[in-house]
Parts: structure tokens; sequence; C-alpha cells
């Protein structure tokens, strides 16, 4: 009855025969509890907004066992100041609360407050792809373009720790906001103009960069550099 509730299979007429949906199969493809499926069922929409997608996520079942310790709840209210999205002040001692707090300062590579909070933010990562991949599947399954993209997109940040509003330049080692006008200067705004940019050789980059960057720290970005794929 569960199962069927949830949306993970359906039974016959007979009332004996059953069948797996396709939620079914998401939620044991990427082993996922049976109440996420019904979640995400029940919460994803046609085009939604990134707040949106992330408040979907964090609301999965997987990551209600995060622990919230004592005393955590006032830690989540003042991390809660550094993240760009607003989170219900009522909800600080939320596990799910904090499992959004963790992802955005992940986004926003902000410093944590704890080594616990570390360890929290690896349990983060770890539950995160599976949930977002099972997210994608169910917008790709009800027709949904928009919220497929978008989901994909949060998934992007995941794994680039960038926000999606971010220059693409950030996903480049060692560099941060204040440096980004090492190139801003010179007019170069994505990372296709910076490869087209210095295609010459090494010292075209350097002679932008040395400025705020090492030698060594140069010759790490020349590397992501000359690894970025020309798409024609």
């Amino acid at each position: 009855d569960q199962l069927e509730m949830s949306y993970c299979l359906e039974t016959d007429e007979d009332g004996r025969t059953i069948y797996s949906t396709v939620e079914g199969r998401i939620a044991s493809f990427y082993y996922l509890a049976h109440t996420t499926l019904q979640h995400l069922r029940d919460s994803l929409e046609s085009d939604m907004t990134t707040e949106q997608t992330l408040q979907t996520l964090v609301d999965a079942t997987e990551f209600s066992q995060l622990p919230v310790r004592h005393n955590e709840d006032n830690i989540n209210a003042e991390l809660a100041k550094q993240c760009p999205l607003e989170t219900n002040i009522y909800t600080m001692d939320s596990p799910n609360t904090k499992a959004s707090l963790l992802l955005q300062a992940h986004f926003s590579r902000l410093v944590l407050p704890s080594t616990d909070y570390l360890t929290d933010t690896k349990t983060v990562m770890d539950n995160a792809p599976r949930v977002l991949q099972a997210m994608i599947d169910v917008c790709a399954e009800s027709g949904w373009l928009g919220s497929t993209l978008r989901v994909v997109s949060l998934l992007q940040m995941c794994v680039q720790a960038r926000w999606d509003t971010d220059t693409s330049l950030l996903t480049l080692p060692h560099l941060q906001h204040a440096a980004l006008y090492v190139f801003t200067n010179q007019g170069i705004t994505t990372l296709p103009q910076l490869v087209a940019r210095v295609a010459a050789g090494y010292e075209n980059l350097a002679r932008m960069l040395r400025q705020e960057f090492d030698e060594p720290e140069i010759e790490d970005i020349w590397a992501v550099v000359t690894r970025l794929p020309i798409i024609q």
C-alpha cells in the first residue's frame, strides 16, 4: 500500500498482481527511499527556479537523517546569514535546512564553522547526485525540458562548487572573485574567449596573470585551459 501511494507500483484489478512503475524503477536504480519518489512526483513542476529546485532536493528523505548536534541550530542561523538564498529562521534545527545551508556554503565556497560540518557536507555530497539524477529522470519522463535543464544545472553546481550565476572563469583553479579583473580588464568574460585569446601560447596567459598569481599557479591554470575542448 505504501509503495502504491508513493507511485512506485500499481496493482491489478485482482488485488494480487503488481506492476512496477517508472518511479519504482528510478527508486530502485538510484537506491532511493520510495518516499523520496513520492516527494519528487508531488513537488517537481514544469518550470522551476534554482531556489525551488534546491528546496525540492534537500527535502528528500535521504537528508532527513543528517545530524543536527547540540547548539548547531545557532551555528546554522549564523551560517544562513552568509548564504544567498533565504532560509526559514524557525527550522534551524531541521536536517533538511542544514542540508540546504551546507550546499549553499559549498556553492559559495564559504569557510565552514567546524570539522563536523566538513564531514556533514561530504555526507550531503554523497547523496545529492543520486537524488538529482532521479529528479532529472522524473522531469524528463514528464516532458519538462525547463526543469530538466535546471536540475542538470544544479548537478553541475555541486560538481563545480559554484553558483550557476557565476562566470565560467571561476571554474579555473586558484581563481576567486577578487582576481577576475585580470581577465575583465582584457575584455574577457567567458572561457571560450580566454581559450581564443591565449591560443598562441603560454606567455599570452602568463602576461595577464603575473600581477595576481605565482608561476606554479599560472601553470595550473594553463594546464586546464589547454584541456578545454574547442566546440564548433
